[in-house]
């Protein structure tokens, strides 16, 4: 009698799943932070927060049990100590302004 052979679980890098978990209840739940959701808390592409992590503007991350984490106090910390935005003009945002031209406000008359 033949035996099937049964593929073992994927395993490695696949997608990176996002997290259900609002920005607050990533910081107050959460006692390290993935780059993926690292990521998504701060709005960065994953390959710029690598770039920033290099360059030394974010905190670095750690390596617990051979995973690559961020300690969610030091992000904490990293996030209240940047300086706060006074007068600052929404329109100017490169999200506001690729909705504007889409909707053809930018356009010359």
């Amino acid at each position: 009698m033949a035996t099937q052979a049964t593929a073992a679980p994927r395993r490695g890098r696949g997608r990176p799943k996002k997290s259900t978990l609002t920005a607050d209840q990533m910081l107050t739940q959460l006692a390290v932070l993935t780059l993926s959701e690292f990521a998504q808390l701060t709005g960065m592409d994953p390959s710029t927060v690598l770039r920033k992590e290099r360059e030394g503007v974010i905190p670095k991350r750690r390596d617990l049990a051979g995973r690559l984490v961020f300690l969610t106090r030091e992000v904490r910390g990293w996030m209240d100590a940047a300086p706060l935005v006074e007068g600052a003009d929404p329109s100017k945002s490169r999200k506001s302004r690729e909705v504007a031209l889409a909707r053809g406000a930018g356009r010359a008359a």
